[in-house]
């Protein structure tokens, strides 16, 4: 009791020096809380899935003309053929978005871009909770749709949805056939609705949905996850997948001169570990690296505070230790003295730091986008490590200043010879550069990433993406209202181009098996390609190498003309020849095309991925996307027209429109946050050594009261404050 009564006399006997260090710990144990919270939850992903160690995601590692891509997605082909040629897959999933369409019940109709078309399997591999309907049956038959209870809330309220009937797109009726629980936030596929895989024959045809021949194989369009039976091991398939190679693919491998190879990652790694192309949002183990030394950096600065203000104060504590010797206190209980004070001090620093962590919680959520939850009591590993973290801070803070000051000789002290704040200075001059150093490394951190991002966002993507509205429709029936609604707009002034197109850059990507002109025959070759209109390179801003673009006065360009990209003509061998060479759709049968035009590349997708070869081919008026780009200073009111327009033109949809520049942002949003976090953590780095260094000046100044006295008796008034700072 007496131990403890001496350590809360020391904090009231010096409030500044308690108040400094229990804040700047605070500071440092709620940041590595947070980071312990988000290193959590990031390694949890798929965890919850009860046999994730037997689910495994195929990718499709693919090289044509030396040219490797590595893509998460897999053909239609994949999965029933895997379960049918090894014996040790006893089931698969595929996952295919529905792209760009909105459901509809009644009135209510809203885009919709969590939707999955899927095997029934998914129900029997990954454990939702069903809280209407049957995981036997639910997606058995063609056009059924289970929901999540968020959505299926959002169209029916409390009503029990089974057996309504909603609009897909003003495509296909979906019966609800089930409403399972919202997906888990640590689950690596998100969903809010999925519709019988069988549904989606209806759109690409029942021949070449269902079969397995070799072309299909290439043709990547989706997400394929197999499960493998128990003691059966994913080393075994690779071993036999050359003879599946060699009796499903090598024939058009061959005529591609390319290699087709599986890749195989486990579900629980998928989000840390995967570094596959056309991913859905992932994490990066990388991050868990970073994010785990700067947990470690703000403890040490947090840490160092105290051991530089607990050696400065030796001077105060001297007397007292001197006294404690003479009266027969021995070294060793003195020193458990000074670490049982840092170790209080510790815990007390982890109170406040709870109440932070609680306070800023949801701050610090939207900064990384996550859904962290703070509950110590629900959560007994984290309540353990902050309990362990706290002890091991006060243990290690207070190890040095009572070695050192139980270290005093008692004779010496008393008699007033040892001066032992000076003893220690050069340690904590050392400390101190060490702080500042840590913070410095810090900014640097900030400052790269400042700098990639401000790279990222002035870049030449090689088209001009401001001021364009991408319009989102499905419906077949505004085709014969387009032209209509083009005419009306461009008659606005506030409207300076429209053009229609599939996709957008950073939008999805598209590839596919064409046969190109080799030099003496025709060659398979895999490449991207959009389906676009006669004003979407000049919509877009993007010129020409050579050639022309497509002219609606040119009859024989909507059927057999293609522009590609300067990577494409390198690709093909065809270079400064590209001009009347010609491609061949195989997958739609043998409409030949002629090349009319060379682009200069543009970044379709991330800039970190590759310039791939792309073919531009024309469709007077393709579905799905409508840019439109508008005048900078009189948005609001050109919005406003566009959506009234909108209404009149097509009203079965909901009018719903992106900025390109945000659809391209969402490509960056990890290293975004990224740069959120060095920005917040190096401040706070810098903000913990400040309060240090405030410290060690508040006592240096209390030191040498006794000194600048004497002086300013003797004469001395404005030299003192220099001799002070200079000190």
């Amino acid at each position: 009791m007496h131990f403890i009564k001496t350590i809360f006399r020391n904090f009231t006997h010096n409030q500044l020096y308690t108040a400094i260090n229990i804040f700047g710990l605070a500071i440092g144990l709620s940041c590595f809380t947070f980071i312990l919270l988000f290193i959590q939850d990031e390694l949890s992903y798929d965890k919850h899935v009860k046999h994730y160690k037997q689910i495994y995601r195929i990718d499709a590692d693919i090289t044509i003309s030396d040219r490797q891509q590595k893509v998460a997605k897999t053909s239609f082909a994949i999965g029933p053929a895997f379960q049918k040629e090894f014996p040790e897959v006893e089931d698969f999933v595929r996952f295919r978005s529905v792209d760009n369409s909105f459901l509809r019940f009644e009135e209510k109709k809203f885009y919709e871009n969590l939707l999955y078309y899927t095997d029934s399997s998914i129900f029997r591999m990954f454990n939702h909770a069903f809280i209407f309907g049957n995981p036997e049956t639910a997606l058995k038959s063609k056009n059924s749709i289970v929901l999540t209870k968020t959505l299926a809330e959002k169209y029916f309220g409390s009503a029990n949805p089974m057996g309504q009937l909603m609009n897909l797109g003003n495509k296909i009726n979906c019966k609800v056939t089930g409403v399972i629980e919202d997906v888990p936030d640590n689950s690596h596929v998100q969903f809010e609705g999925l519709i019988s895989m069988e549904s989606y024959s209806q759109i690409i045809g029942e021949k070449m949905y269902h079969q397995l021949n070799t072309v299909h194989f290439w043709a990547l369009r989706l997400f394929t996850f197999i499960k493998l039976k128990d003691n059966s091991s994913i080393e075994t398939i690779y071993k036999k997948f050359p003879d599946f190679h060699d009796k499903h693919i090598a024939d058009i491998s061959k005529r591609l001169n390319g290699t087709y190879r599986f890749q195989a990652i486990r579900l629980d790694k998928i989000h840390l570990f995967s570094d596959a192309e056309w991913d859905l949002p992932t994490g990066d183990i990388r991050i868990i690296y970073i994010f785990t030394i700067i947990a470690i950096f703000i403890l040490l600065i947090a840490s160092i505070n105290y051991m530089n203000l607990a050696t400065a104060r030796s001077s105060h504590k001297a007397k007292e230790v001197g006294v404690r010797k003479v009266l027969g206190a021995y070294r060793a209980n003195l020193a458990r003295l000074l670490i049982g004070e840092s170790i209080i001090l510790a815990f007390f620093a982890l109170v406040m730091a709870i109440v932070i962590v609680e306070s800023t919680l949801p701050f610090i959520n939207n900064i990384w986008d996550k859904h962290l939850h703070f509950e110590l009591l629900g959560n007994p590993i984290i309540l353990l490590i902050l309990i362990t973290t706290s002890l091991l801070v006060g243990v290690l803070s207070g190890f040095y200043p009572s070695f050192y000051l139980s270290s005093f000789q008692p004779v010496i002290v008393l008699k007033g010879v040892l001066n032992p704040g000076r003893g220690s200075g050069n340690l904590r001059k050392s400390l101190i550069v060490f702080q500042f150093t840590i913070s410095i490394i810090m900014i640097v951190g900030t400052l790269i990433v400042t700098r990639q991002m401000n790279f990222i966002k002035i870049q030449d993507l090689g088209f001009k993406k401001e001021n364009l509205m991408v319009v989102r429709s499905t419906d077949t029936s505004f085709k014969k209202e387009i032209d209509f609604f083009k005419n009306e707009l461009l008659a606005n002034p506030n409207v300076y181009n429209i053009s229609t197109s599939n996709t957008v850059p950073g939008g999805g990507n598209y590839m596919d098996v064409f046969l190109t002109e080799g030099k003496e025959k025709m060659e398979e070759q895999l490449m991207s390609h959009m389906f676009v209109d006669y004003n979407y390179i000049d919509l877009m801003g993007m010129t020409l190498i050579s050639g022309r673009k497509f002219n609606p006065k040119q009859g024989t360009d909507i059927n057999q003309s293609v522009i590609i990209n300067w990577k494409a003509a390198q690709e093909l061998g065809w270079n400064e020849n590209a001009l009347g060479k010609e491609i061949h759709r195989r997958s739609y049968g043998t409409e030949k095309y002629k090349v009319i035009g060379v682009l200069n590349d543009f970044h379709y997708s991330s800039l970190y991925e590759e310039i791939g070869p792309m073919v531009f081919f024309l469709e007077k008026q393709p579905e799905d996307l409508i840019t439109i780009r508008i005048n900078p200073k009189n948005k609001e009111n050109t919005i406003a027209y566009i959506e009234q327009l909108w209404a009149q033109a097509n009203p079965n949809e909901p009018f719903k429109y992106d900025y390109l520049d945000d659809i391209l942002n969402e490509l960056y949003t990890s290293d975004d946050n990224l740069q959120k976090v060095f920005t917040y953590f190096a401040l706070l780095s810098i903000l913990i050594s400040l309060l240090g260094l405030f410290g060690l000046s508040s006592f240096i100044t209390e030191q040498f009261s006794k000194n600048i006295g004497i002086r300013k008796l003797l004469g001395a008034l404005g030299t003192i404050h220099r001799c002070f700072i200079i000190r």
